[in-house]
């Protein structure tokens, strides 16, 4: 199972445009493809029962946020090709990620979606609070690594094959696998992924279109150290 945090592709947009326009992508059942997309849809943790009043309840929650532009998270999580989940095992990853997350008991509107090669759910969620107001911040701002660990859970929890290049692993039991030194969870790196510079170095490459000091070293050390007598 691979996760991810969609990003907002309308940043400058407002929280009811935001909402609005995720829901509907979310739960619209056209066609994709050539296939359905949206198969099954459900909301949780509201006081309405149909989905417009459920958008409205959303988009009125989010602006008790008046320090947050977007406190509205969308994150994907995606089956291998070949699993079929049922709506009950959807229903059970959504809620366990959702506990991973720290977000239980918030706004979330997810679906389900069959219009690629692998079924996957995506999931919009509310991290504004419907009781103190205040905007819940997942795993300290790295929302990637959690809904990835989420996903390492689950697999495992449900029976699933375990991704080849996942991030983060499990035990038997379905316990993330800790970093004895940290006591965080363990990050599994791919060891056959190609180096490369880090964000500023990328950069500044673009601007200039030239290679930077990190990539030049990145590209010769191996080959001197490869061939070091001593």
């Amino acid at each position: 199972m691979i996760g991810k945090k969609a990003p907002n592709p309308k940043k400058s947009s407002g929280k009811s445009a935001r909402v609005g326009s995720l829901t509907a992508y979310i739960t619209n059942p056209e066609l994709s493809n050539g296939k359905q997309k949206c198969i099954h849809y459900e909301a949780e943790n509201f006081i309405t029962s149909d989905l417009q009043s459920q958008t409205l309840e959303m988009i009125a929650l989010s602006h008790e946020a008046v320090r947050s532009k977007d406190p509205i998270d969308h994150y994907v999580l995606s089956w291998q090709e070949g699993e079929q989940p049922s709506i009950q095992q959807a229903r059970e990853t959504v809620q366990t990620a959702m506990k991973h997350l720290g977000l239980e008991g918030h706004q979330v509107i997810w679906g389900m979606h069959s219009d690629t090669d692998n079924v996957h759910i995506h999931i919009e969620v509310n991290r504004v609070h419907p009781e103190t107001f205040k905007v819940v911040e997942v795993n300290k701002g790295f929302q990637n690594n959690a809904i990835q660990q989420a996903a390492a859970i689950i697999e495992k929890v449900q029976g699933w094959k375990a991704h080849d290049k996942a991030r983060f692993k499990t035990d038997e039991l379905g316990h993330l696998i800790t970093d004895s030194k940290t006591k965080l969870p363990q990050v599994f790196k791919d060891a056959n992924k190609a180096k490369e510079p880090t964000g500023p170095a990328k950069d500044k490459e673009i601007q200039t279109g030239e290679k930077s000091a990190q990539r030049i070293c990145i590209e010769a050390i191996p080959a001197i150290v490869a061939s070091a007598t001593s």
